[in-house]
């Protein structure tokens, strides 16, 4: 996990809140404590690691974040891939909503999630740490099946 999100931060690090710099700097202890507490997922392809995605229980529902690609797994069915993993283990868990915030301006992103079934909730906040960037919500039901027959 430590290298994905390392990977992740080094290739897309306006997607991120936490810098390259800050999360090379944890220690392990912090990176165990982080997988044994919150659903860390991993894709693979020929079994090498080419993404990942956390869910955040909370009561608003469960929240996904850290959804990263390799570049060259992208366009091949990986975020659709994690994505119905965290699906699959909010319903488990008997959330009724998966949200996620997009930073503005990732619009690889938003239409990745778009494409699965999110929508924006109108709900807007800047990114923290960084006042001049702003986030937006993002929310698909997990009471319905969604238009891709999930």
């Amino acid at each position: 996990m430590r290298r994905l999100r390392l990977a992740s931060l080094a290739d897309a690090p306006y997607a991120f809140l936490t810098s390259l710099q800050e999360a090379q700097a944890y220690p392990d202890h912090l990176w165990q404590d982080r997988i044994a507490t919150t659903p860390h997922f991993v894709a693979t392809v020929e079994d090498a690691p080419v993404g990942k995605a956390v869910v955040i229980p909370g009561s608003a529902g469960a929240e996904l974040v850290g959804v990263w690609v390799a570049p060259q797994a992208r366009g091949h069915g990986v975020v659709e891939s994690l994505i119905d993993t965290s699906v699959a283990w909010a319903r488990e868990q008997g959330d009724k909503a998966l949200r996620l915030w997009v930073v503005e301006g990732n619009e690889r992103a938003e239409r990745a999630y778009a494409r699965y079934g999110f929508s924006r909730t109108g709900a807007v906040q800047p990114v923290p740490g960084r006042p001049n960037d702003t986030e937006v919500e993002m929310a698909m039901s997990l009471r319905r099946r969604d238009h891709l027959g999930r």
